[in-house]
């Protein structure tokens, strides 16, 4: 089971300048992306997959400085976005639906997305008799202060303000930056293990329901004392 918080961030001028740059650059890159896919397929009949994305992408990092200046984390989401909605597409076309839904052009983007990856702990030390124990734990996206905001790590951007109200649940698997008119938003999916069905087996108790309700209130002036005016509430038999 996934399970999704939501956090304010705060960022400061300068991180906002930069993320406001890597959202153009993932809006081209996304745009890019299908219109490859559309050319390769009116012109030549052929399929463009993610993997054949993703190889093009990596030479485009070698070649050229602006995509070295993202980090590649975010370009590979947008290139899976991208694959996800030709996929829903295929999938429409092979149902006959009467909507297909092609992919349509974007004029912006508005999020961002990496996910945390797994490293190796040392929970035991070697000795004599047996080797050091490692565990493998995810990354910990949030650096706790003790203040009243957090930090939240971006990948080459640093540490930005975050108000966590609420503590993470299981375990963090991928964390979304989300422009709104409100502000910024830090989306951060959990992974917890899924809840056991409960069943019912017998009734506890009758809700009987109901027909009318009335209730008003009526203000007198001050000089007379003010009175309550209930309607009778009629249940279901």
């Amino acid at each position: 089971m996934k399970l999704t918080f939501r956090y304010p961030v705060y960022p400061t001028k300068t991180q906002k300048t930069t993320l406001l740059k890597w959202l153009d650059h993932l809006c081209d890159l996304q745009n890019s992306a299908r219109h490859d896919r559309l050319v390769a397929h009116e012109t030549e009949g052929a399929f463009v997959s993610l993997t054949d994305q993703q190889e093009l992408l990596t030479a485009a990092r070698e070649k050229y400085e602006d995509f070295r200046e993202v980090p590649q984390d975010f370009q590979n989401h947008a290139l899976r976005r991208n694959d996800k909605a030709f996929t829903n597409f295929r999938r429409r076309c092979q149902n006959g639906d009467g909507k297909k839904g092609y992919p349509r052009y974007k004029k912006r983007v508005r999020s961002l997305t990496w996910s945390l990856r797994k490293y190796s702990k040392v929970v035991a030390k070697k000795t004599e008799d047996t080797d050091k124990q490692t565990i493998r734990v995810r990354q910990n996206p949030i650096r706790e202060t003790g203040w009243k905001h957090d930090r939240l790590k971006v990948p080459e951007l640093g540490e930005v303000k975050i108000y966590m109200h609420r503590p993470l649940q299981g375990d963090p698997k991928e964390v979304t930056l989300v422009k709104k008119a409100s502000g910024w938003y830090a989306h951060i999916t959990c992974e917890l293990p899924d809840m056991p069905k409960v069943e019912p087996t017998d009734a506890i108790a009758v809700d009987m329901g109901t027909t009318h309700y009335l209730f008003s209130l009526r203000s007198i002036p001050k000089a007379r004392k003010r009175t309550i005016h209930v309607g009778i509430v009629k249940q279901k038999a």
